[in-house]
């Protein structure tokens, strides 16, 4: 994001590609509705690509103006008609869409010949698309910015506040402790007056230990505080991960011949961008698993006494702070048998030892790196890389993975991730002299070793847990460290530890506590060991270790071992409130009225806006938009003027400048009228300071 000295039109661009960008999301995702038949869909299309049309005119992006406004005209008749949608017209749509995500990365003034090609400028085909041949749609967050309200803005003031206070109180306590040291001398240098000295070094001392334990309450307080509003202000919507998966799954169905209908539920749940960033990834690769291994081809399906139209369901959810996503599709199921011959035929294990697998254990084996039960591999899959990237990575960051499947009927994978991982709840225990950590969604239960002891069978050392037979891992022995103290039967624990479904029995650990951490990277020394995934700063000033449960696993089988807040008013002034559901339109008509002395008040639609101004009746002057969601600017002035007649003036800033998309808002009441596309602000002003004369 740009800087206060690099001015405002650096950041306004910066605004509008983040704007822009969240835009084009919509844009994917209303097409996809609207080719499936979604009532509303096709006029939200619309409204969304009109609003960039004008977003990129006034920011000067002229090449997106263009692109944008073609896809506008290419899309209007399939809106009227009811015929038919031309499955060609969405491929060309979609292609304008990915053009203009690449657009979005080059400067303004960019020549853009592709675009001109896209537009017809050019007597060319229209240029291939973006992101890649078969120009499937961006399935992660494409920029690492988030939006910060003015209220966490105001905490973080207050916090660095407490701190310089708390920091000033330090040099006091420097001056005491200094006292404390002079009367010391003083006693053991002065005969006769050592019970005087010693009382008053016991006052100083005990005035110490006093504000000092209350100033370590005061930093506890603001550390809390900061923590909270720090995550706060990374809390993003999972919607905007969500958002991409449409376009993806249409892309792929083509590509594979099928027909897929997508159902994505919770997507209102507020996560940490660090955690959207990380479960980008593992998502998108069970998601086209479930395409391209899962659901069936149309004709299978009839031939199976079901819908041609397979259907694949997201579905998020919140447990605590704890965030769950379930991935379902209502296909063929995890053929077990061929999972079964895998594991034979990669040696994995012996026929002995896969004849005792339980369903579910043998069903975690499609996480192993390298199994893939499809014989011939393809571009979207059977190499055997996917799923095993899905369980790393989110156990990783302290998570979970479960999958659960019927033959005939359908999968269920399940991930659960912590909401935020700024701080991570984790299960500490030593080993040896090394201290270590698992996460604790990962951990079943801590178990009392007598009550479960370890037994000899024919795949090696195993417990007995509810009925299972479950495998051993002696840590000290696979971590190689001799000074592990071996426990009596009475103090000894077990970790049980569960990952993809399957249980692992951690023996050889002490002195477990749980505890909740910031996890950092672990160091260039443990880089290169699979056991390690990161490591936690513990209150002595040591690290512990944070070891993968997948690791551990693999080990037994052989293998490694809120709401819309306006800005802030200026001082002094009169008061506008400008109402445009655009962010990038309000921060520039908001600057450049404050730019006058005035306060001005924001609001994202015309609801918004009869709030604002029910609260604040110091409003001078309305400045309002046409198009806006919930309440457009037409009805906003219609409840204006029933409110408060004629006395509150009021200016419409539009993209609309025909004759009688003026007369219709100079019918409702409105003062006067500006269109967007011959903004200035000499103009703006001009117009603006009649009504506050």
């Amino acid at each position: 994001m740009a800087s206060e000295k690099e001015g405002p039109q650096p950041r306004r661009i910066a605004t509008f590609r983040q704007t822009a960008t969240e835009r084009l999301g919509r844009l994917n995702l209303a097409w996809v509705r609207f080719e499936q038949g979604e009532a509303g869909a096709g006029a939200e299309f619309m409204r969304e690509a009109h609003t960039l049309t004008g977003e990129a005119s006034l920011v000067g992006f002229g090449a997106i103006k263009r692109v944008t406004h073609h896809i506008e005209t290419l899309v209007a008749p399939a809106l009227e008609s009811s015929g038919a949608l031309d499955p060609s017209l969405g491929d060309t749509v979609l292609q304008g869409l990915d053009l203009l995500g690449s657009l979005l990365e080059r400067a303004p003034n960019d020549p853009a010949p592709d675009a001109a090609a896209y537009v017809g400028e050019v007597q060319q085909a229209p240029a291939a698309s973006p992101q890649g041949s078969r120009g499937e749609a961006r399935t992660s967050p494409s920029n690492d910015s988030v939006r910060v309200t003015t209220e966490n803005l105001e905490g973080i003031r207050e916090i660095v506040g407490d701190l310089f206070l708390l920091h000033s109180r330090s040099r006091g306590f420097l001056a005491e402790l200094r006292k404390a040291r002079q009367l010391a001398v003083a006693a053991g240098s002065r005969e006769g007056t050592t019970e005087m000295l010693h009382r008053q070094l016991a006052q100083v001392l005990g005035g110490l230990e006093a504000v000092l334990r209350d100033h370590g309450r005061q930093v506890g307080r603001t550390a809390t505080m900061l923590e909270t509003i720090s995550r706060d202000m990374r809390m993003v919507p999972i919607r905007v991960l969500f958002d991409t998966y449409p376009r993806a799954v249409r892309s792929l169905a083509r590509e594979l011949d099928k027909e897929v209908r997508l159902q994505i539920e919770g997507d209102n749940i507020q996560v940490d961008r660090a955690v959207l960033d990380a479960i980008a990834e593992p998502l998108i690769h069970v998601v086209r698993n479930a395409i391209d291994h899962g659901l069936e081809a149309p004709a299978q399906r009839e031939h199976a006494g079901k819908s041609r139209e397979g259907q694949l369901r997201i579905h998020a959810n919140l447990i605590g702070s704890t965030l769950r996503i379930e991935i379902s599709d209502d296909g063929k199921g995890i053929d077990v048998d061929a999972v079964r011959r895998r594991v034979l035929e990669l040696g994995l294990l012996g026929p002995d030892q896969v004849r005792q697998l339980t369903h579910d254990q043998l069903v975690s084996y499609v996480f192993h790196q390298g199994l893939s039960t499809m014989r011939t591999a393809t571009e979207v899959s059977g190499r055997g890389v996917g799923l095993d990237v899905v369980i790393k990575n989110i156990e990783a960051m302290g998570g979970a993975v479960t999958v659960t499947t019927r033959e005939g009927q359908g999968t269920t994978f399940r991930l659960q991730v912590p909401i935020s991982i700024a701080v991570t709840a984790l299960l500490t225990f030593r080993v040896g002299s090394g201290r270590y950590a698992l996460p604790a969604t990962s951990v079943v239960s801590l178990i009392e070793s007598a009550k479960a002891p370890v037994i000899e069978s024919s795949s090696g050392p195993v417990i007995r847990h509810e009925g299972f037979l479950v495998p051993v891992v002696q840590l000290d022995e696979l971590l190689a460290d001799p000074s592990s103290i071996k426990h009596s039967d009475s103090s000894a624990r077990t970790i049980l530890v569960e990952s993809a479904g399957s249980l692992v029995a951690l023996v050889g650990t002490d002195s477990h506590k749980r505890v909740e951490a910031v996890l950092k990277g672990a160091s260039e020394v443990f880089r290169h060991d699979r056991l390690l995934g990161a490591a936690a700063p513990m209150d002595d000033g040591t690290l512990a270790l944070v070891l993968k449960p997948g690791e551990l696993l693999a080990a037994t089988r052989g293998g490694s071992p809120r709401a819309h807040v306006p800005a802030a008013p200026q001082r002094g002034g009169s008061t506008v409130l400008v109402a445009d559901d655009s962010p990038v339109i309000r921060d520039l008509l908001s600057e450049a009225l404050r730019s006058h002395g005035l306060r001005v008040l924001e609001a994202a639609d015309g609801e918004e806006a009869l709030a604002i101004l029910a609260a604040h009746p110091e409003v001078r002057l309305l400045v309002t938009d046409v198009e806006m969601p919930r309440l457009d600017g037409i009805g906003l002035i219609r409840e204006v003027r029933l409110q408060h007649g004629r006395q509150l003036p009021t200016l419409v800033v539009s993209m609309r400048g025909t004759d009688e998309d003026k007369q219709r808002a100079l019918d409702v009441g409105a003062d006067g009228y500006l269109v967007k596309s011959d903004f200035t602000q000499a103009g703006l002003w001009s117009m603006v300071s009649r009504y506050l004369r």
